[in-house]
C-alpha cells in the first residue's frame, strides 16, 4: 500500500497541471502523504452503467485529439453511442474519507481523477459539496490551477460554505451574495438599480430585490425565477462565467472569497 503523495509524484512529476496544483495547494499536497492507495476491486464499480461504452468514447476522443476525425464526426459518434446505450458511466476512482484511502480503476488514472478523490478526503466533503458537476469546490480548484482566478485551500473551504448554505439556508446565502455583489458593483462603478430598469422582467421577478441577480443581468445572465428557493445555479453560473472568461464574475469572486 503506497501513499498518495508518492503516487502523484511518480505518475505526474512532469505534468504542468500537477506542478501548478502543488504550488497553489501546498497543504493539500502535503496531506496526500497521509492518504493511502489501495488496490482496485470490481465491487467498487457497482454503480457502473454500460462501462464498455466509455472505452468506445475514449477511443473516438483519441482519434479527435490526433486529428483523425473532426469535432463534428466525434459528436456524431457520441450521439450514436448514447442512442445505443442510454445513460453511461464508469467509476474511475473511489475514496473513503474516514479511512483516508483511495482506489483507482486504471493503473494510470487521469490527474483529474486522482485530485477528485483526494479532494473528497482532504476536505471531508461528499459529491454535492465537492464535485464540479454540482458547482462544488473541485470546479473552483481547477479554475485556480488553470490560472483563471486566484485562491488556495481556504478559498475552497469558503466556497463549500456557500454550497452548504444553498442546500440548508438559501436566505443566508442570498444575503451574503447580495452584500458581496454590492461591494463589487461599487468598486467597478456599476449602478445596479439602472440595470433592472433596462431589462424587461416579469413583475415579482427576484432580480428586482437581489443585488446578486442585478449583477448577473449586467453580465448577461438571466436568473431563474425560482432562484430564491434554489440559489445553487447562481454559484454554478459564477464559476462557469469565470471559466469562459467573464471579467465581471472574475471580479465578483475576489470579493466573495475575501
Amino acid at each position: 500500500m503506497k501513499n498518495l503523495k508518492e503516487f502523484l509524484i511518480v505518475k505526474f512529476r512532469e505534468h504542468p497541471d500537477f506542478q501548478a496544483w502543488k504550488k497553489k495547494f501546498p497543504d493539500m499536497f502535503a496531506f496526500s502523504e497521509e492518504v493511502h492507495v489501495v488496490p482496485w476491486e470490481e465491487e467498487f464499480g457497482i454503480v457502473d452503467r454500460h462501462p464498455e461504452a466509455i472505452d468506445e468514447i475514449e477511443f473516438y476522443e483519441e482519434l479527435r485529439k490526433n486529428g483523425m476525425i473532426s469535432n463534428e464526426e466525434f459528436e456524431e459518434k457520441l450521439r450514436e453511442i448514447h442512442k445505443r446505450y442510454g445513460t453511461v458511466s464508469r467509476t474511475e476512482g473511489v475514496a473513503w474519507i474516514k479511512r483516508k484511502e483511495v482506489s483507482f480503476r486504471r493503473r494510470n488514472p487521469h490527474l483529474s481523477t486522482v485530485l477528485h478523490e483526494l479532494g473528497h478526503v482532504y476536505f471531508e466533503a461528499t459529491d454535492p459539496i465537492w464535485s464540479s458537476i454540482y458547482g462544488g469546490g473541485e470546479l473552483l480548484m481547477w479554475l485556480i490551477i488553470k490560472g483563471k482566478t486566484e485562491g488556495n485551500e481556504e478559498s475552497i473551504r469558503r466556497w463549500h460554505e456557500f454550497i452548504r448554505y444553498a442546500y440548508e439556508n438559501p436566505d443566508l446565502l442570498l444575503s451574503i451574495l447580495d452584500k458581496k455583489a454590492k461591494i463589487t458593483a461599487q468598486r467597478l462603478g456599476i449602478d445596479l438599480e439602472e440595470i433592472v430598469k433596462l431589462d424587461y422582467l416579469p413583475e415579482g421577478h427576484p432580480a428586482y430585490k437581489h443585488e446578486i441577480m442585478k449583477l448577473m443581468l449586467f453580465a448577461g445572465t438571466l436568473p431563474h425565477e425560482d432562484a430564491e428557493e434554489q440559489p445553487q445555479p447562481i454559484l454554478i453560473g459564477i464559476l462557469e462565467g469565470i471559466r469562459w472568461g467573464e471579467a465581471l464574475y472574475s471580479e465578483l469572486i475576489k470579493d466573495l472569497l475575501s
